[in-house]
């Protein structure tokens, strides 16, 4: 191949191809294919003088029966399209100063444009010292007022190109209120077309500029009035944009109702991602779409979400952030995702890598959306989330950022959202966490501390002693007043779940009794403020109080009066109220009146609560010589999902029983629920309470 440095003039720039004069020759024409830089396409203006290395290969082009004097492939180097992408800047933002306003706001945008391809350390340095470049956003600044709303929004357009590549005038601060002023004169806005107006919210999303308080009424009345004239595209484009406004004040619901409508109707042009923008905005607008339109949005975007994705081969992550933005939507609004949709995506798990399909932070968010919509999802999705986690913990990518990279902000969410799932983690996942967890407490609050031991407590999963007591020292840290510092104590709130927490983890056999301890001296510093706990927050510490009490021979010593004994106001309430019994309780109720006349025993519901710290279902009575037996039937919501264990609050309640002295038995609701007949049922609880 023979390499040549030649002098390549552009003369031309239209078409499909740009005819450029090399080596002194006749313009020659050149696809774009052929001139590139860097591996991209490089776009010239006519009158650019660049150099490129000429590179011709004789014996291909005589393989192909190509002449050897054929036109030459050209090269240019990314350093040669800087050069001369900042000289065509700087000649239009030259030629702006003494331009109209309405050109001087085209060049300005098109100058702009230019700057963007070129590398941001080459921009931010000529930039401040570019005499035209200052002297062009001058110009714009004292023209503003003379502009339609067409030289507006290439104005704002160039300024949010200049934010795009950090560097904005030092007055566009200004030239924005001028803006905004020229917007909301008179019905400007109110005239203008609606892609206009789409391009001049994004231009204001893009700047995270807030809105004047008279533009934004003018923008909702605009979209109340001219609803139905948007292009959907358009539509879904300024819901999106008015929802990154920094403190936009929200559209009526009147108006949102007719964009739903707008929407439904033209559904079928939309994309998942759009669809999941638009939910976006409705959620952080507490809009609720009627039930047939949000139907027909669910439904397409489930057409397009899985076709697309069917179609990539499980490797589409732009509508995987489609679906993160949905289920964010739905979490915010609290409602359930539609079955159709997670069994879509129970299909797609099972028959895909999760890790096409899934990174780490989008793992993390799935687990927590669920949670917050109060949905339990299936086994497939969390485990493959847990799967991904689990890859994440165990790899070297905890520098990295992006999707690739979980904050530990995310360690509490997916503790509690496991928790709150009932869903039980792989063995070890935990302890990983709380590791990475620990190694950057400081960086969490603590009330995200206190959630995620509380999901442990939860799960049933027990803390890594190292881990939880750097917890136990950080949240100590928080209960004591440092002079010079206002930082927020530790809440009554979280202090109280939390001694609730430690006292399920049992972590005084981990030699954490004395933390523990220290805790309940600081409640009963702040026995004047227990006020501010309900009743049910009080009952909790008190049986949490006893238990922990009985359970380490009486080595808590610093609990307050009125938690071990239970003498605070409002205990009586909870005594008196009673419980609905469930259909499964009434027919054990009615067995056990066959098979146990001679023995004494009782229904919960007959006296309502007793006196007991927690009441069972069903207690008998055995005689002097034996424990008194309760029986608890237990429900789906005792059980982890996946597993069938029971969950730690289940456990923590047969602690608390047995340390009153009874005998506990659970009769799973499962194990019931198969049996025919009454003398199966008979059977059953004569073997279950060995009579």
């Amino acid at each position: 191949a023979a390499k040549a440095m030649v002098k390549v003039k552009v003369t031309t720039a239209r078409g499909r191809g740009t005819r450029v004069a090399v080596a002194g020759s006749a313009p020659r024409r050149l696809s774009l294919s052929s001139i590139r830089a860097g591996g991209a396409r490089a776009r010239f203006s006519p009158g650019v003088v660049v150099f490129a290395a000429v590179e011709r290969d004789s014996e291909r082009e005589q393989d192909k029966g190509v002449s050897a004097t054929s036109t030459p492939q050209l090269k240019v180097t990314r350093e040669d399209l800087s050069t001369a992408a900042l000289k065509e800047a700087e000649r239009l933002l030259e030629e702006a100063e003494t331009s109209k306003p309405e050109q001087l706001a085209e060049q300005l945008a098109s100058a702009t444009k230019r700057l963007r391809r070129v590398h941001k350390s080459k921009t931010r340095s000529f930039y401040p010292s570019s005499k035209a470049v200052q002297d062009a956003w001058t110009a714009c600044l004292y023209s503003v007022d003379e502009m339609d709303v067409y030289s507006l929004d290439k104005v704002l357009q160039a300024l949010a190109y200049s934010s795009s590549i950090r560097c904005l005038p030092d007055i566009s601060l200004q030239i924005l209120e001028r803006v905004e002023d020229a917007l909301a004169r008179g019905d400007v806005m109110l005239r203008s077309p609606p892609n206009v107006v789409t391009t001049i919210l994004g231009s204001f999303s893009r700047l995270n500029h807030s809105m004047s308080m008279e533009l934004q009424e003018q923008f909702g009345q605009y979209l109340a009035t001219r609803t139905g004239q948007f292009d959907v595209n358009d539509l879904v484009r300024t819901l999106s944009f008015l929802n990154k406004v920094p403190r936009f004040g929200g559209l009526k619901n009147r108006t949102l109702a007719l964009c739903s409508t707008h929407i439904a109707k033209n559904v079928a042009d939309l994309t998942a991602n759009q669809i999941s923008e638009c939910m976006v905005a409705f959620a952080f607008s507490s809009f609720y779409p009627v039930a047939n339109e949000l139907k027909s949005m669910e439904d397409q975007f489930t057409e397009s979400f899985f076709a697309d994705l069917l179609q990539r081969g499980g490797k589409s992550t732009y509508d995987t952030r489609a679906l993160m933005r949905l289920l964010k939507s739905y979490a915010k609004l609290r409602i359930q995702l539609p079955v159709f949709i997670v069994e879509g995506l129970s299909n797609l798990f099972s028959t895909s890598d999760p890790s096409d399909i899934l990174k780490p932070k989008e793992a993390a968010n799935l687990i927590w959306y669920f949670a917050k919509m109060n949905q339990y999802p299936g086994s497939v999705l969390l485990d493959a989330a847990c799967e991904c986690l689990l890859r994440f913990f165990g790899s070297d990518s905890h520098g990295q950022g992006g999707s690739n990279y979980v904050h530990v902000q995310h360690m509490s969410r997916i503790s509690w959202g496991l928790a709150k799932l009932r869903h039980k983690p792989p063995e070890g996942m935990m302890k990983q966490l709380d590791a990475f967890a620990a190694k950057h407490v400081k960086k969490l609050t603590d009330s995200e501390v206190t959630q995620l031991i509380y999901g442990h407590a939860l799960l049933d999963e027990p803390l890594c002693p190292k881990s939880l007591q750097s917890f136990c020292k950080y949240l100590m840290s928080k209960c004591k007043e440092v002079e010079g510092e206002e930082e927020e104590l530790l809440s009554l709130r979280n202090l109280s779940v939390l001694l609730w927490s430690l006292t399920v983890l049992k972590v005084w056999e981990d030699g954490m009794g004395e933390e523990l301890d220290s805790f309940w001296s600081v409640l009963g510093e702040q026995e004047g403020d227990l006020g501010y706990l309900n009743v049910r927050g009080k009952h909790a510490l008190h049986v949490a109080a006893s238990c922990g009490s009985k359970e380490t021979d009486n080595e808590l010593s610093k609990i307050p009066e009125q938690f071990r004994n239970g003498t605070f106001e409002g205990l009586e309430a909870i005594a008196r109220e009673g419980g609905n019994a469930s259909e499964i309780q009434r027919e054990i109720s009615q067995v056990l009146e066959k098979i146990m006349d001679d023995v004494q025993w009782r229904f919960s519901e007959d006296e309502g609560r007793s006196k007991e710290l927690l009441t069972a279902d069903f207690c008998i009575e055995r005689g002097a010589d034996s424990l008194p037996l309760c029986i608890e039937v237990d429900g789906p919501s005792h059980f982890f999902n996946n597993t069938l264990g029971q969950t730690g609050k289940t456990l923590f309640r047969n602690r608390v029983h047995s340390s009153n002295g009874w005998e506990v038995v659970c009769l799973p609701h499962f194990e019931w629920e198969q049996l025919q007949d009454d003398q199966e049922k008979e059977a059953y609880l004569k073997d279950l309470l060995k009579v």
